[in-house]
């Protein structure tokens, strides 16, 4: 019995060695003494711990969320803020996401980077001869320093993921580089130089960004630059530097000189990733994907549920059963303890039975199917079986990839057709000599598929030997030159296929086609003879 509790006795002596003592409550004493029981019970409980209603984490406040996307989509194509913002939740979840970085994964690894340099045969005078060889020269020079190939996949997947790619031509002393810039310090302006658009410099935000210690050697060398005015120099074009050292808050950047791959921009300032429409229902299934792992943990709560008589509220319900409750509860609680136990519940628990959650989740689940769908379509993703329940077997829509990457590449050659012709102006030559880049499409990547392409069109369509050559990723006036040289040169006799049973035809008379005269078979002798009369 509990020390606080209030009791009452009685002492009657039976003899010299021996008294008895009864102890005993009044009415009020049990109710004052029930109400102690039931305040320390609930003290046990500690039911702000134990058996509080289970609610989710807190919300981060820069999660992503369907009105964060609304606000990012107002005015996307002209606000440089609201575009870098949702380019950085795309870099983000192309990291983080399997299904977005397996999209974007899937365009870079199919971006073409063969290409052919075509120059108009028309302008192969004898006065344009020499002239010629030295711009072949001097372009073969430019793409081998850029690393073309390179600058290829990168501009083209680039572009996918930011749908922006600010780049610069620079010419110096020491050759030639071609920059990417981030959207925050270079931007298309909003206007434009014959169709073109004009790139915008951010000076400030470009201080902002090489604000840092710079390091130096033991002997207080510089490693790498001395300081930002030396950085800008070797790193940015003049515009730039001029605009720093006249502490300007922006700069243009000459036409001729930068420009702006886009894709998506509907003809406005900005473009806009083919990824941005997968965000939104990308929101919806991480929402349901939160919501079924806080489900799945309360239906993995074991509760236990102990059912009292309810003869102990009384007739009239004028009891509460505290003290029971209390007691029947501890007595469970100990025995659960234990791994191996016999439980012998008080007289008036009347039963004990495990309870589970009920809930019926295919609702849920055809809401997430609904939402992965669009998902997946927004990153060209489709079922490999329309049928299946799951998302295992997926395959990448190719047709609609292999449109974006050439919409992308077309873009791509425009801006370095234009700095082909920077080049040879700065060079001193006609800039009208410059030759085009032609960048293998996507669809043609396999050679396998060239070849078979080709085939047809030439063979079945008869088409001309330029479509054909051009399908096979040559071109064909530069073809026309080889063979006219190879032809001076008498290759073609040194070259002359071996007679064989594919270069042969069946009225040669040297022996090699058909059946081996050596044969001793009179019967296939005699059929071959036959055979030969008859045809």
């Amino acid at each position: 019995m509990p020390d606080d509790f209030e009791v009452n006795f009685s002492a009657t002596k039976v003899d010299d060695d021996t008294t008895v003592v009864t102890g005993y409550m009044t009415a009020e004493q049990i109710r004052e003494n029930e109400a102690k029981i039931l305040s320390a019970a609930m003290n046990k409980y500690e039911a702000s711990k134990q058996y509080s209603v289970h609610t989710s984490d807190s919300t981060n406040s820069n999660a992503l969320t369907i009105d964060y996307i609304d606000e990012l989509v107002n005015g996307i194509h002209t606000n440089l803020k609201n575009l870098i913002a949702a380019n950085q939740l795309l870099v983000k979840y192309v990291d983080e996401d399997g299904s977005m970085g397996y999209a974007y994964s899937v365009i870079r690894a199919n971006t073409p980077t063969n290409y052919t340099m075509v120059y108009d045969n028309t302008l192969l005078t004898e006065e344009n001869e020499n002239k010629i060889a030295e711009i072949k020269s001097l372009v073969n020079n430019f793409n081998k320093n850029v690393k073309i190939e390179r600058l290829i996949r990168e501009s083209i997947s680039t572009a996918y993921l930011e749908g922006n790619v600010p780049i610069v031509l620079r010419i110096t002393k020491n050759g030639y580089a071609v920059d990417f810039l981030p959207l925050d310090i270079a931007y298309p302006s909003g206007y434009k130089f014959n169709g073109d658009p004009i790139l915008e410099f951010d000076i400030n935000a470009l201080k902002t960004k090489l604000q840092k210690t710079y390091k130096k050697t033991r002997k207080n060398k510089a490693i790498y630059f001395e300081s930002i005015a030396k950085e800008i120099e070797a790193n940015f074009s003049k515009e730039v530097f001029d605009a720093y050292k006249s502490n300007e808050q922006y700069a243009r950047i000459d036409a001729n000189y930068g420009d702006c791959i886009t894709v998506n921009s509907l003809g406005r300032k900005f473009g806009v990733s083919p990824l941005f429409r997968a965000l939104r229902p990308l929101v919806v299934l991480n929402n349901i994907e939160a919501a079924d792992v806080s489900d799945s943990k309360a239906r993995s709560k074991k509760i236990i549920f102990q059912k009292l008589r309810k003869e102990l509220l009384g007739q009239n319900g004028e009891k509460k059963g505290f003290a029971e409750q209390q007691l029947a509860h501890e007595a469970l609680t100990q025995a659960l303890k234990t791994n191996l136990c016999a439980y012998t519940a008080p007289a008036f628990v009347e039963s004990l039975e495990f309870v589970s959650s009920k809930a019926n989740n295919d609702d849920a689940s055809k809401q997430m199917s609904q939402y992965m769908t669009k998902y997946l379509q927004a990153l060209g993703i489709d079922f490999i079986d329309t049928e299946v329940g799951n998302y295992a077997g997926v395959n990448v829509s190719v047709t609609q990839i292999i449109r974006q990457i050439n919409c992308i590449k077309s873009d791509v050659e425009r801006v370095l057709n234009k700095f082909y012709a920077t080049l040879l102006t700065s060079a001193g030559f006609d800039p009208n000599l410059a030759p085009t880049i032609e960048i293998d499409d996507a669809e043609s990547m396999e050679l396998s598929m060239r070849i078979e392409l080709a085939k047809f069109v030439y063979g079945t369509l008869n088409a001309s030997r330029e479509t054909s050559f051009k399908l096979a990723g040559l071109n064909l006036n530069d073809e026309k030159i080889k063979r006219e040289s190879e032809l001076e040169a008498g290759l073609d006799n040194i070259f002359t296929p071996r007679k064989t049973a594919y270069t042969t035809s069946g009225d040669d008379d040297s022996g090699l086609s058909g059946r081996p005269q050596s044969n001793d078979d009179k019967n296939k002798q005699n059929f071959d003879k036959n055979y030969n009369k008859n045809k």
